[in-house]
């Protein structure tokens, strides 16, 4: 290849000699034998631990046998079911229900109490790069099922005290379905969806579907600060009932729920379709979090019990809570890694799934640590190799 390249830029003109070295460095470098590394799979959790209950993955943290998972992280593998489900055991963490009946011609909605019932919370999916996890909720409902008689469930999702898990207002609201429903929350704004009925024809307006931005289907943002709890009430129907429900069964729904998971169609309006997609619950984002002070600074000696332990690790702080008094946090991999934080050598540099420094040379030096501020909730603690 080196003798090609004298050749041509002994015999290439003035005007491309300067071109030519150029061209040989590149046809070089395509030559030169390619380094490949195998990326052996990323850690999930400890050494011995169990990684997966049925199809659900529960990464460290989190974890279901003892000294598998941080305080208030355990997790129960139920394999009473087929496949087991994964339910949280944080203390207070529960759903509670309510379910009331009314009859049509009572003024307001008088409680005419059936019964009420907690379940624990199970959780379908955690993701540990962004801190987050999700979860089944239930939802509250008044479903109209004869001329006079009305079911009603309310519903209290509670996480516990505020740490470590709170409702994600980036990712949740508070949503209402029906033809003249108002969903409410314990704190927050309420949300209201109606249908306007025309006399002539005895019918109501079209929803549109995918659309809730009030006609059949409504929408409002959580408080923001991470709530732990917060009961989902929904206000009494007051359509008159001479041909707008039509036949059979017909509910309207208040709920909170993550934002991305439903797209509205018009048959859930005044229907128990929704009801029977959705008996075992809707899904929520809530948060997990760690710590009351955020990150520390470089200046400062790292906690004994700071959750972010991997090389290669950033620390990300969220809105303060509690009256801005306290500042959680939760751990992500440094940009160009991936893996656990929570883990010793958690997260690995995803071109060869090992921690590698320039030219492939694994990089053994110390730790250091930096601090970049940048606003609130935006805080960034990393430790990294130099």
């Amino acid at each position: 290849m080196r003798s090609k390249c004298a050749m041509a830029i002994s015999s290439s003109t003035s005007r491309t000699q300067d071109l030519v070295p150029l061209l040989c460095l590149l046809l070089m470098a395509a030559a030169a034998p390619q380094h490949s590394c195998a990326s052996p799979p990323l850690p999930v959790t400890l050494p011995g631990c169990p990684d997966k209950c049925g199809n659900i993955s529960i990464p460290y943290p989190f974890g279901t046998k003892e000294g598998c998972f941080k305080p208030d992280f355990e997790v129960l593998c139920n394999d009473s079911f087929h496949p087991p489900r994964a339910f949280i055991q944080m203390a207070g963490a529960k759903i509670t229900v309510d379910d009331t009946y009314y009859k049509t011609n009572e003024d307001g909605m008088p409680d005419n109490d059936i019964g009420s019932s907690e379940w624990p919370i199970e959780l379908v999916d955690v993701s540990v790069s962004e801190g987050k996890a999700r979860v089944l909720g239930a939802f509250s409902y008044d479903c109209k099922m004869n001329d006079t008689y009305h079911a009603v469930r309310r519903q209290e999702i509670d996480l516990g005290y505020w740490m470590p898990f709170s409702m994600s207002d980036a990712d949740d609201v508070l949503m209402g379905i029906g033809s003249n429903v108002v969903a409410k929350q314990t704190s927050g704004p309420q949300c209201q969806s109606y249908l306007l009925y025309q006399l002539s024809t005895r019918k109501t307006d079209d929803p549109v579907n995918g659309s809730c931005s009030g006609q059949g289907c409504c929408s409002a943002n959580l408080r923001s600060g991470g709530m732990a709890a917060t009961e989902v009430t929904i206000q009494k129907n007051t359509k008159d009932d001479g041909g707008f429900y039509g036949d059979g069964v017909s509910c309207s729904y208040a709920m909170i729920v993550d934002k991305s998971w439903y797209n509205f169609s018009s048959p859930d309006v005044d229907s128990d379709a929704f009801l029977r997609r959705n008996a075992a619950g809707v899904p929520v984002v809530v948060n997990f979090s760690f710590g009351v002070d955020g990150c520390p600074n470089a200046s400062e000696p790292t906690p004994d019990d700071f959750a972010c332990v991997s090389n290669y690790s950033t620390c990300i702080e969220r809105p303060p809570v509690l009256d801005n008094v306290s500042i959680p946090y939760f751990c992500s991999c440094s940009a160009g890694y991936e893996g656990n934080p929570y883990i010793h050598g958690g997260c690995q540099d995803r071109r060869c799934g090992r921690l590698v420094g320039e030219g492939g040379t694994p990089v053994t030096s110390g730790r250091r640590r930096g601090y970049q501020g940048g606003g609130q909730g935006s805080g960034k603690h990393e430790q990294i190799d130099d």
